[in-house]
């Protein structure tokens, strides 16, 4: 995460990382619903609902795959099962360029291979790969319905904060 983040070699982000950092089971979107994480929170709510599959926003440069080409970089919007929840406080470092503590919560999330259907639905039938994501990405709750072979994400209704993103150059 420290490398995209901060654009620095993994050699350098290695001795940013503190010592110990802590795992929490479950978090909470601001104004809205309490998400618990498949480590750290085992167990499911009284209505059997599986409250650790979330909607999260990423920004990803859309010619990443194209060598030398400029970046061009857009909102994408993913899917996942939260895994777990890791709070840090990075100590102050000339690589980072901060001279004061930085708290951060990070995500460890399995993502889902999801795409939308012909009704403009997400769904999907796999995991992909596990990734690690700033908590700010996190955009909802979602629920899952399973339907002919595929599982199809429901938003809840509540409080949903979209990012925006600025152009700093």
């Amino acid at each position: 995460y420290l490398v995209t983040q901060y654009n620095i070699p993994a050699s350098v982000a290695d001795g940013c990382i503190p010592a110990t950092v802590e795992q929490y089971g479950r978090l909470r979107i601001k104004d809205a619903d309490i998400v618990n994480s498949v480590h750290g929170y085992p167990r499911k709510e009284e209505n059997h609902r599986d409250a650790s599959f979330i909607e999260y926003e990423l920004v990803v440069d859309i010619r990443a795959h194209q060598r030398n080409a400029p970046s061009i970089f857009r909102p994408a919007t993913f899917f996942g099962q939260l895994e777990r929840i890791i709070v840090c406080k990075l100590e102050p470092c000339d690589a980072l360029g901060r001279d004061t503590e930085i708290p951060l919560v990070l995500l460890e999330v399995h993502m889902c291979d999801a795409e939308k259907d012909g009704y403009d639905i997400w769904e999907y039938e796999r995991f992909r790969y596990r990734e690690v994501i700033n908590g700010t990405a996190i955009r909802a709750l979602v629920g899952r319905i399973r339907d002919r072979g595929k599982w199809a994400f429901v938003r809840r209704s509540g409080a949903i904060r979209h990012a925006s993103f600025v152009d700093e150059s």
